[in-house]
């Protein structure tokens, strides 16, 4: 499908392109374009639709832009973000525009090739950039710089109070050799957990244990080659993730793309601290029919290609990413899957995001094990496409409470939103059920739902009188430019053990007004 041509400033631009499609994949790719700039509010865009195009438009809306009249979409950005380029209904494009001097190379960071880690030398440079790290860090720690080019490596292994940069056009690739990325002690994994339990993640890429004021900034790219490796290892699966995080406080992840995980993107697990900002989560959305787990006849669209999972960790900020994701956006977690050690869950903020993915975008589960999940904010979000916007799946004993859902903009979906508690499908002998307290819901603009044919009722429901739902309150919800008077109006399914739950509705011409006035 040709691409439109973006001038910026009378200049054409050029198109990157991820996963193109090939013959040796026993699927058809969805290519990805995107382009990546700074922000200049005095920019003037311009962009021109291929042979045959419908309408383009900019989402999030930007009200500078306007169409003349052969279809050139032309206007200024007014703010630095990321925007999606859409043509009708399709997404064709990405723009990532940078505040001006973000994500620079610190004046103090320290040249990778006075440690001799060199870019492009067809070998992996993993013992030589581990022990540069270690070095640095004993030395009191400071900031590692990599310069442009292409750095293949095995596990890398982070350190305290040492930070990796990544200028832009480095990319630090992940070797397809699974060797090279050892596996977990098998101890770590409690083994008497069901499958369902375990997220089945055995090595990684990036690897931070036990560090504080550390983490991964810059504008160049971390790559995880998940496409490959699920070509190359279809099952088993090599079950790798780009980054995970272990008992570790202060990390910060600054501007990088955090590209094609083979399994869940980056794993946070009693983790205290961590800040994410202009971070662009790009994994690889699998075809319709597509199933990670190989299973007949599957109509599922997954591949378990996670964006950021905050698990049985504290004081999380997500704010100004990007996400593309063969599965869950943010999904908030509980899992004990390290020594099977449970920890409370709270003080999670995630906020101006981008987001699409053919599953659950917001999403508290699905393994919840532990005492507690509560003060979960996600605020100011843009979903380009989901299956499910809200997903609180409760499975597994935990008490969840005061989980916030603000200002949310969708333009497709299937359906809302799903708040119940659920029973572990593989444990017949179950006795733990969670509870769900104080759920808001306000602001939830929904363009278009019923996308997807089926499965499209909302639910709100607990399990008995023990373990229940209680104070879900719905305020501002609109449908279809439909302003939701009364539950009636909603495809949803509740039970004798949801209580509390309140419509607080406005008038339609009260709706436009507050939509216009944001």
């Amino acid at each position: 499908m040709p691409l439109s041509t973006v001038v910026l400033n009378h200049r054409p631009l050029v198109w990157k392109t991820r996963w193109a499609p090939r013959p040796d994949f026993s699927y058809t790719r969805e290519p990805v374009h995107y382009i990546r700039l700074d922000h200049n509010a005095a920019d003037r865009w311009s962009i021109t639709p291929a042979s045959g195009d419908t309408a383009w438009s900019v989402y999030p809306p930007q009200p500078a832009f306007h169409t003349s009249a052969d279809g050139t979409l032309s206007g200024t950005f007014e703010q630095p973000g990321h925007y999606a380029l859409l043509c009708g209904d399709t997404v064709r494009g990405w723009l990532f525009l940078d505040p001006v001097g973000a994500y620079t190379r610190p004046a103090e960071a320290v040249d990778g090739r006075s440690f001799g880690v060199l870019p492009n030398t067809g070998r992996p440079v993993t013992d030589v950039l581990n022990a540069a790290l270690a070095k640095l860090s004993a030395s009191g720690g400071g900031t590692l710089s990599l310069g442009p080019g292409l750095y293949e490596t095995g596990t890398v292994h982070m350190r305290s109070h040492t930070f990796l940069h990544l200028e832009d056009g480095a990319v630090l690739q992940a070797s397809l050799d699974l060797d090279a990325h050892p596996l977990d002690d098998p101890g770590l994994a409690p083994s008497h957990l069901p499958r369902s339990l375990q997220p089945g993640t055995h090595r990684r890429l990036v690897y931070f244990d036990h560090v504080e004021n550390s983490g991964l900034i810059g504008r160049g790219t971390v790559c995880g080659q998940g496409s490959e490796l699920r070509r190359l290892h279809t099952w088993p699966r090599a079950m790798m993730q780009l980054v995970r995080a272990v008992g570790c406080r202060r990390l910060r992840f600054e501007g990088v793309f955090l590209r094609d995980s083979e399994f869940w993107n980056t794993h946070l697990i009693h983790c205290d601290d961590v800040r994410f900002s202009g971070v662009k989560v790009l994994n690889e959305i699998p075809p319709p029919c597509w199933d990670s787990a190989w299973r007949p006849g599957s109509k599922s669209i997954w591949n378990n290609a996670d964006g950021i999972n905050p698990d049985s960790s504290t004081r999380i900020v997500i704010e100004d990413c990007f996400f593309h994701t063969g599965d869950d956006c943010v999904p908030i977690k509980n899992t004990g899957c390290h020594l099977d050690r449970l920890a409370d869950v709270h003080d999670i903020t995630v906020k101006r995001c981008l987001m699409r993915t053919p599953v659950t975008a917001l999403k508290v589960g699905t393994e919840t094990r532990g005492g507690r999940i509560g003060r979960v904010l996600f605020d100011d979000i843009h979903i380009v496409e989901c299956s499910r916007v809200i997903g609180v799946d409760l499975k597994d004993g935990v008490h969840a409470h005061d989980l916030t859902f603000r200002n949310i903009h969708v333009l497709r979906c299937n359906r809302p939103f799903d708040f119940w508690i659920l029973h572990r499908e593989d444990q017949t002998d179950q006795r733990r059920f969670s509870r769900l307290r104080n759920v808001s819901v306000d602001g939830l603009r929904i363009e278009r739902a019923g996308t997807e044919g089926s499965n499209q009722t909302s639910h709100i429901q607990g399990r008995d009188s023990d373990h229940d739902v209680q104070g879900v309150v719905l305020n501002q919800l609109q449908i279809e430019g439909r302003a939701i008077i009364n539950l009636a109006d909603l495809d949803i399914e509740t039970n004798a053990f949801a209580s509390g739950v309140e419509l607080m509705p406005v008038a339609p011409r009260a709706a436009g007004a507050a939509l216009a006035a944001r």
